[in-house]
């Protein structure tokens, strides 16, 4: 489920408190994205104000590529990062930690594995000094068993929402 506190709440309060409440990797993964979604906005506003038009022009398509998996990355795709880099590294380096995190729900691992690997991450962020993920490190901090517990089984409900395996 996502991780609305009152869905959790009436899950408890219908199958008993002992229920095994999973975070739904789509609903984490777009919290986690948000953070560089919201990044991105900010760091092209910005930028639009300091480049020529010209090459403001050259980044155009920064965001499809900001949300593209490393695999599905073009060409042209590694292009426009290369250019977008000396002007927003921080937004290079946010997309590379949403990349890392992404990598973990993917590899095959036991939940205790995903904890420590998650807990790895978070200190990747902390040390970069890289706020656009502050609320999704409170949220991890609040829900970390919840979003754990997906490692188990790993299951999504996905199919429910339309979505293909590529979270």
């Amino acid at each position: 489920m996502d991780l609305y506190e009152g869905f959790m709440n009436a899950v408890k309060e219908f199958f008993g408190r002992k229920v095994r409440i999973v975070a739904d990797r789509f609903h984490v993964a777009k919290l986690y994205r948000k953070g560089v979604d919201d990044l991105r906005k900010k760091e092209l506003k910005r930028i639009k104000k300091e480049l020529p038009k010209e090459e403001y022009k050259s980044l155009k398509g920064v965001m499809w590529v900001l949300r593209k998996n490393v695999d599905d990355l073009t060409e042209a795709d590694l292009q426009v990062m290369k250019k977008l880099k000396p002007h927003a590294p921080m937004l290079v380096n946010a997309y590379l930690l949403c990349l890392t995190l992404t990598h973990i729900f993917e590899n095959q691992i036991t939940k205790e594995q995903a904890r420590c690997q998650l807990r790895g991450w978070q200190g990747l962020v902390r040390e970069s000094g890289i706020d656009c993920f502050d609320s999704f490190l409170n949220t991890m901090e609040e829900r970390m068993e919840e979003i754990t517990n997906y490692f188990i089984e790993r299951q999504s409900s996905g199919f429910v929402e339309g979505l293909n395996n590529k979270i």
